[in-house]
Formats: structure tokens, sequence, C-alpha cells
């Protein structure tokens, strides 16, 4: 297991990143492989001297992970991956908050929170080799984190 960070109190333990969707439930979900990406587009416009100008364009995050499946994660308020993965005009619909929350090996909790910004960009039923059901989860985020405590 590796951490992240310099001082025992910074650093960031794998087992503690969990994932809280507020449109959904009340609970943070544990993902497995979980993946934040925080990432821009860049924008170059070239100049008169023959050089390039870059400016940080629009967010373009994205969150992903693994949870473990079960029937009535998929229907009931504990994940809600039926609302989540409902279109409605074309659309998946857009999440209310978004919270990741890394908790330190010293105990010290690292929260971002992304508000009505993010949606599901995939969503992928899959069955280990070791027998477990597993969902794979993707979600785009389009807006920078709200804060960052």
């Amino acid at each position: 297991m590796a951490n992240v960070g310099t001082a025992d109190n910074l650093k960031v333990n794998a087992q503690k990143y969990e994932v809280f969707i507020s449109s959904v439930s009340n609970e943070y979900l544990f993902l497995q492989d979980a993946r934040l990406v925080l990432s821009h587009l860049e924008q170059r416009e070239p100049t008169t001297s023959g050089t390039n100008v870059v400016f940080s364009g629009t967010p373009n995050h994205s969150l992903s992970g693994t949870l473990v499946y079960s029937t009535d994660s998929w229907t009931a308020e504990v994940a809600g991956w039926t609302d989540l993965s409902t279109r409605t005009n074309a659309e998946y619909p857009i999440i209310d908050k978004l919270i990741v929350r890394l908790t330190a090996a010293g105990g010290s909790v690292t929260t971002m929170t992304f508000t009505s910004g993010s949606k599901l960009q995939s969503l992928e039923i899959i069955r280990g080799t070791e027998g477990a059901v597993k969902i794979n989860v993707v979600f785009s985020i389009f807006v920078d984190p709200d804060t960052i405590e």
C-alpha cells in the first residue's frame, strides 16, 4: 500500500478513498481502484512573434472506480444506479453534488466537493475471475472543485 504525502498527518491511506453522491443517498461509497483525474483542455493562441501563449480551458475531470455489485444497490437509494443511468432527452442527469473524501494515515481528512457539474459517463457490470460481480463506473466532471478542505 502506498501513501501520498511527506508528513505522517498528510499521508493519504489508499483504503480510505470514499465518494459521496448527494443526489442519491446519505452515505459514502467505497470505490475500489478509484482514480480521480483533474485536467483542463489547453488552448494555444499563436502570437505575432511566432510563439504560442497557452491558456487553461474548461475542466475535463473524471472519476472512475469499481464497486461490488448487489441487487439492492441497483435500485435502492444505497447507490441509485437506476436514477443515475436513466436518460432524459438523451442526457444523463447532472449530479447535485459529488464529494471525494481522502483520509490520511494520521486521521486528517481532505475533501473535494464538485457541485452541479458531473454526470455518469459509463457504467459497466463485470464478473471478475474471483466470482464477484462488480460495477465499473466513470463520471465526467466538468466543473472545478468548489472546495478543497
